[in-house]
């Protein structure tokens, strides 16, 4: 951890750096992910932190690159051109010495209209080293680190899970989960809940109400509880590499696709009797331990 925190000093001096001549500029931006966790939880100066993310205003993105530029950043086009970035995408990153900073416009590609215009307004004032920033408010945080961990389809994503256990906790009121729930309603349901239902599966305090059932069925949440641990730490499942593993997910995260028949095609012709072998097996028990109709009980009599 103290190596961790000591690169993170390294990086923290060349994002600093950007931050400072953003705010001279008069360019406003929130923090988001680990380094407004950062601000929020000084004590985590020794969590991993490869890059510093950034919304701004999209009127200021243009001044905000050429500031970059000027500074020897450049755009990291590894992914896609510029040109694709803005069309299909919601951020640009600008790399320096190691340091990456992400230039975001917007927190998801699907955002629904106004959704960016309401996270400014509900964002509060903070300081990061004195310099003058501004975080997401607690619902959009959490609501955030869902949708990015969604996104990834929790592939290797152990570290933003751990993430949102901590955002959690800034849910204080009912009021704030109240909150919570109204934001949460404009987005696909099981890329909300699915995250949040895990944690709660492993305890921790606060999941349960917010994260439901997870967005799934009885036989999707069994398969879940053996597939998300493999996903998390990027290994196979069933023979399944986890690159295939995760597309399955992130295709069901995000639609209204059945769990079951997405890994059966993932994996190939090998595996799909074996699931639906144990899809028959769940529906024959669901139905055995359902209560049977007056009327046919009656008629059993």
């Amino acid at each position: 951890m103290a190596a961790v925190a000591v690169s993170n000093l390294r990086r923290d001096g060349e994002l600093a750096g950007a931050l400072s001549l953003l705010a001279a500029e008069g360019i406003e931006v929130v923090l988001l992910k680990g380094a407004a966790l950062r601000v929020r939880r000084p004590e985590l100066a020794g969590r991993f932190q490869c890059d510093l993310d950034v919304l701004l205003r999209r009127r200021d993105l243009e001044r905000a690159e050429a500031l970059l530029l000027a500074q020897g950043f450049r755009l990291d086009e590894t992914f896609r051109d510029r040109a694709g970035l803005l069309r299909d995408h919601f951020h640009l990153g600008y790399e320096r010495r190691g340091a990456m900073v992400e230039l975001h416009w917007d927190v998801d590609p699907a955002s629904p209209p106004g959704f960016a215009e309401r996270l400014w307004e509900r964002s509060v004032p903070a300081t990061l080293d004195g310099r003058p920033c501004r975080l997401l408010a607690p619902e959009h945080q959490l609501l955030f680190g869902c949708l990015h961990l969604s996104r990834h389809a929790f592939h290797g994503g152990l570290r933003w899970l751990a993430d949102l256990a901590l955002l959690l906790s800034d849910l204080q009121t009912p009021r704030d989960l109240a909150r919570f729930e109204a934001a949460a309603r404009e987005w696909p349901r099981r890329a909300v809940r699915l995250p949040l239902w895990f944690l709660g599966e492993a305890g921790v305090a606060g999941a349960r109400e917010p994260g439901q059932d997870g967005g799934a069925g009885p036989l999707e949440r069994a398969l879940l509880r053996r597939l998300l641990p493999h996903v998390l730490v990027a290994e196979p499942w069933l023979g399944i590499p986890d690159w295939r593993l995760a597309g399955a997910l992130h295709a069901w995260l995000f639609s209204g696709r059945s769990l079951a028949g997405l890994l059966a095609r993932a994996a190939g012709r090998g595996i799909r009797a074996r699931l639906r072998a144990g899809a028959a097996y769940e529906a024959r028990m669901a139905s055995a331990l359902s209560p049977a109709p007056s009327g046919v009980e009656e008629r059993r009599r």
